[in-house]
């Protein structure tokens, strides 16, 4: 694999535990097209695309469990246009059991540094139910921590314990639907990239690393 160190183009941004956006270079504020004060202690879903923002807990956890994690992002730019990089996503130490920081290395991917243009049809679509795969997930997510904490209240009687059960049940069949929603949604928008697949966008290589993710 080649050292992000000797290669051009490169841009870094600073998260925290929280994913909040607590520094970034100079150079990823030009890339963007955002000024740094627009960005600090932001979201950092908030200069990704539907599909990365989508998958970022993920990437984020195993980044924190494995020490990086390496593969492909689609930024959102400040003109609305989306464009590919390659990023490496590092686990910073910290102090006692806390989740540290992290420090996301990115290079443009020349063969898309001119953005998306004009998205097709087949493209739109799949941007929406993206979208609506999302805006589900976020509410699914607070709701099923809320039944787990039932669930784990010894003092909740063992009748609704049964109800909350089944409540989890149809969570886990609704969180499942949601994923396949989304799963589609990804599969269409692979098919409207000039013929690249989602897997050769966000799997780098054997060659590339072994041990990479997504």
């Amino acid at each position: 694999m080649e050292s992000f160190i000797q290669l051009p183009q490169l841009f870094a941004i600073g998260l925290s535990a929280e994913a909040l956006i607590i520094s970034v270079s100079t150079e990823a504020c030009r890339f963007l097209g955002y000024l740094a004060d627009d960005l600090l202690l932001k979201p950092v879903t908030r200069i990704l695309a539907d599909d990365s923002a989508f998958e970022t807990p993920q990437i984020l956890d195993l980044a924190r469990k494995q020490g990086f994690w390496q593969g492909g992002m689609m930024f959102l730019l400040q003109d609305g246009k989306a464009t590919e990089a390659r990023c490496d996503l590092l686990s910073m130490h910290s102090n006692g059991n806390h989740p540290g920081n992290y420090l996301l290395i990115s290079r443009l991917n020349k063969a898309s540094a001119a953005g998306t243009g004009e998205l097709s049809e087949l493209a739109e679509i799949s941007s929406r139910l993206r979208a609506i795969a999302h805006d589900l997930n976020n509410p699914l997510t607070v709701v099923q921590g809320y039944v787990q904490l039932l669930l784990a209240n010894s003092d909740c009687p063992l009748t609704i314990r049964e109800d909350i059960k089944k409540i989890q049940s149809g969570l886990s069949w609704l969180t499942d639907t949601v994923n396949q929603l989304h799963n589609y949604a990804v599969s269409l928008g692979a098919k409207s990239l000039n013929g690249q697949t989602r897997a050769a966008r966000l799997h780098p290589t054997c060659d590339e690393n072994a041990n990479a993710h997504f």
